[in-house]
């Protein structure tokens, strides 16, 4: 059994698929790097510490987005235990 679709259900998907189209093409791309520093130096580690830790995610980028997401204290928590872990 076919079924029909309305000139006006059409003319609605169109409309939407625009505005989807125009919503991805506004999103700025992030600047992961810059991001990453900002956050790894917010949690006042001495600056071969912060070298050492933006390192390791940049090298480790799921990591990374981890850390980006996470509230500051666990990310200070975070840094505390993988520092812990080179010695």
């Amino acid at each position: 059994m076919e079924q029909k679709i309305a000139n006006e259900d059409i003319h609605y998907l169109v409309l939407k698929i625009g505005e989807l189209i125009d919503a991805v093409k506004s999103l700025k791309p992030r600047d992961f790097a810059e991001d990453l520093w900002k956050a790894v130096t917010a949690c006042s580690n001495n600056e071969r510490m912060s070298i050492t830790a933006f390192e390791y995610f940049l090298k480790n980028e799921v990591e990374g987005e981890i850390f980006l997401v996470r509230s500051p204290d666990l990310c200070k928590e975070w840094l505390a235990k993988f520092f812990s872990s080179l010695l």
